[in-house]
């Protein structure tokens, strides 16, 4: 994407989270696109302006209208209108002028891309992975490196009948990995730390240790925890000159309205300036136990309102893609049946279509289709769900035990299996159409329950038979090329997603 910047200046903007005022930014717009703003302008050293605010999409823009100095820009799929004024009626004009013209041709470039695209080389390619490792220190997955490695990369999973794309998309630029339960301890659970600071635990330091010495292509380019939460961003460095600017913001879950949860639920957010896009990583977990969907429902909304960057007043959907993932802990509903037989109508049900089933009984697939102040998630798109339920594995290490622990005999707690562990992506700039997997795993097939109580249900490894994947697609903004799992796991699975961000382009 042409990222050359056409028209720039001085403009004041109305803004403010608390006292709305006038803030003098400066603008740029870029390829006739998007419309830029920052804290200060480029100085005679630096070409790139310091402080970036935040960017305006102009395919969302539906109407830019001016009144003497003032330019308002207005759209449904913008997250507020934009007041913009300028020092006189001359240059007023001038950015209307520029901003109509850019806006119109935007509405037609996006009509016409979205007929026809093709990933290549030059195409970002995102991969977010999510695991709870029960406060499991990461020396006990030596054995399985390679297992853990394809879960970080992709490496060793990627269909052999698709050579465009083990020739064209060899691994992803950006890697975001969200851990849950890493330090269960009191300490952990109260401490919360950035990148190398002093006050990361022991068990958080190791994780990040381990899993980058994983990935020696990759650099390291933020990392924090809060709470039990930990989330880690790596970037190819090939093409760590994309980097522009990183943050990071927390928000712990101690009491929401009333409503009390664990002390180790939070989630952890990382802001991204890369190749002149917005990136937003949320990793979370929320309220536990089945019963807790409102707590749920509750933490999501307060994560996407309070979490907030010291270094930009932006919003989470201010961003251009944002990713959420984590341990979300939405269960599969079995009120639907008799007392005693949930276990058993959930897993025929899995039994006769993973994504039908999903869509009957999964509360995260309920609640995004719920009112905004009830529900959660309406905002994020999910790829279909096509593998077999996340949790609640017997925690051994034992991979080809590969066991689902329906009952806990010691505290009489039923665990239907769920897919607690989820990645959900938004996409600000651009609305997918489409929705494209590498490949789709065979129908699940379990086998039914014995009656006793403390029933251990093994499920078959899914075999990777991929048929071949077309290499023109029509689809913009981000494309879901994989969503799955791998067969590592303490009681939850690793949950792995890759996405191809389609209306972008690294260039070389």
């Amino acid at each position: 994407m042409d990222s050359a910047v056409q028209k720039s200046g001085y403009l004041s903007k109305m803004g403010g989270s608390v006292i709305r005022r006038n803030q003098r930014r400066w603008f740029e717009l870029r390829g006739g696109r998007e419309l830029y703003y920052y804290c200060k302008k480029p100085n005679s050293v630096e070409r790139e302006p310091k402080g970036f605010a935040g960017c305006v999409c102009l395919a969302d823009v539906q109407t830019v209208i001016r009144i003497g100095k003032v330019i308002t820009l207005s759209g449904k799929s913008l997250p507020h209108k934009y007041t913009l004024t300028a020092a006189t009626d001359e240059e007023a004009a001038s950015w209307e002028s520029i901003l109509s013209t850019s806006v119109e041709q935007s509405k037609s470039r996006v009509e016409t891309e979205s007929t026809k695209l093709v990933l290549s080389a030059s195409t970002p390619l995102v991969r977010c992975g999510t695991w709870n490792v029960a406060g499991i220190e990461p020396s006990a997955f030596i054995p399985h490196e390679d297992y853990m490695t394809s879960w970080l990369t992709g490496k060793g999973n990627i269909p052999t009948n698709c050579d465009w794309i083990k020739s064209e998309l060899d691994r992803p630029d950006l890697i975001c990995i969200c851990l849950q339960e890493v330090d269960m301890s009191v300490s952990g659970i109260a401490s919360d730390a950035v990148n190398s600071d002093e006050k990361m635990t022991k068990k958080a330091a190791a994780w990040q240790q381990h899993l980058s010495s994983l990935l020696p292509t990759y650099y390291l380019i933020s990392s924090g925890h809060e709470a039990s939460v930990q989330i880690l961003l790596w970037v190819k460095k090939s093409v760590k000159s994309k980097v522009q600017s990183s943050a990071i913001a927390f928000w712990r879950g101690k009491v929401l309205r009333g409503l009390a949860t664990a002390g180790n639920k939070g989630a952890v957010c990382i802001r991204l300036f890369f190749n002149n896009k917005t990136y937003c990583f949320i990793g979370s977990h929320l309220a536990a136990h089945p019963e807790g969907n409102e707590k749920r429902n509750v933490m999501y909304r307060q994560i996407v309102e309070r979490c907030k960057f010291d270094s930009a007043p932006v919003t989470i959907f201010e961003h251009s893609y944002v990713f959420f993932s984590g341990d979300l802990n939405y269960r599969m509903k079995g009120a639907s049946f008799p007392k005693g037989s949930a276990a058993n109508g959930i897993t025929d049900a899995l039994k006769s279509g993973i994504s039908k089933a999903v869509k009957t009984f999964d509360q995260l697939s309920e609640a995004r289709t719920k009112t905004e102040s009830e529900g959660a998630f309406q905002e994020f798109h999910e790829a279909d769900i096509l593998f077999y339920p996340t949790y609640k594995l017997h925690l051994n290490m034992d991979l080809e035990a590969n066991t689902f622990d329906f009952y806990n005999i010691k505290t009489e707690a039923h665990h239907l299996p769920s897919f607690t562990d989820r990645v959900l992506y938004y996409s600000r700039d651009y609305r997918p159409t489409a929705v494209l997997r590498m490949w789709s795993p065979p129908p699940l097939f379990v086998r039914q329950l014995p009656e006793r109580p403390d029933a251990r249900h093994p499920l078959p490894t899914v075999p990777s038979a991929p048929p071949g994947v077309p290499k023109e697609m029509a689809s913009v903004g981000i494309i879901c090329l994989d969503y799955s799992v791998t067969p590592l796991h303490t009681d939850h699975r690793q949950v792995f997603a890759l996405f191809a961000i389609t209306a972008e382009n690294l260039g070389t």
